[in-house]
């Protein structure tokens, strides 16, 4: 499996930053996908309520599948560490916000490192039950190309916003696989303020999911709501604004390191 043009990062999937004000995002994509996800709700809270915001893409992603089948779930973590490094000495208060593996991502973030709050949209507890997981081991070393499930996009042209790999491969699931189970173990860590999402019409993940990561919570506050008009990717679909405004007023509500009520 070859890269066609090696390290070349494919159209509409790079990284960006809207500098703004001492309150920092952080936003991460999801599984296969890219920043192109994120774009939209970083520009909206820049624009809108002037936050700082940066959209990191992950390893592996964005080019093609043979730089996906290289990267590991630690090097997932290291891009989130990079950009968390990159946006903590401008910012006062510095909020992770992630998208389905992005979520996870974030989640896992906010147990290590210092931050004023996270949110995490459409995130998995663990991996569907579905017995065919337990031969990806074997397939592995063949760099199988797995169909991607029939999707449950609800916008009438949110897919064209979706950039991302057409198909998983078993060396991919497996490192989501590690990266979940590292969240779970973490989740009762967090002690910054948690908002959490999903969709109703979500058939990606498992519908039990934000409850479960709600229950993992032990130590920290935490604010979920569902939403009825999207499919998984909640930032590109109907919702996004109700999305957008319920994550401003959850960081407007949480005071500046130092700083009473």
């Amino acid at each position: 499996m070859k890269c066609d043009s090696e390290f070349q990062v494919g159209p509409r999937a790079e990284p960006f930053f809207h500098p703004g004000s001492r309150t920092g995002c952080l936003l991460i994509h999801g599984f296969t996908s890219t920043p192109n996800e994120m774009r939209w709700l970083g520009r909206k809270l820049a624009e809108t309520w002037g936050f700082t915001t940066l959209g990191i893409r992950l390893a592996g992603h964005g080019t093609c599948m043979a730089d996906m089948e290289r990267a590991t779930w630690k090097d997932w973590l290291a891009s989130v560490e990079d950009g968390y490094h990159f946006l903590r000495p401008n910012v006062d208060r510095l909020f992770v916000i992630g998208s389905s593996m992005g979520g996870a991502l974030a989640l896992n973030a906010a147990s290590d490192f210092p931050v004023e709050g996270v949110v995490s949209i459409s995130t998995p507890y663990d991996l569907p039950d579905d017995k065919r997981l337990l031969f990806l081991p074997l397939l592995r070393p063949f760099h199988t190309k797995i169909k991607k499930g029939p999707p449950d996009w609800q916008g009438a042209h949110s897919q064209e916003e979706h950039i991302a790999y057409p198909f998983r491969t078993p060396h991919g699931i497996l490192e989501l696989d590690k990266l979940l189970n590292n969240m779970r173990q973490r989740l009762p860590r967090i002690q910054a303020p948690v908002l959490l999402f999903q969709s109703e019409k979500d058939i990606t993940i498992p519908e039990n999911s934000m409850e479960s990561i709600t229950a993992k919570v032990t130590s920290a506050p935490v604010e979920h709501h569902w939403v009825q008009n999207s499919g998984h990717v909640i930032t590109l679909e109907p919702d996004q604004e109700f999305l957008a405004q319920t994550i401003a007023e959850f960081i407007q509500k949480i005071p500046t390191p130092n700083q009473g009520n």
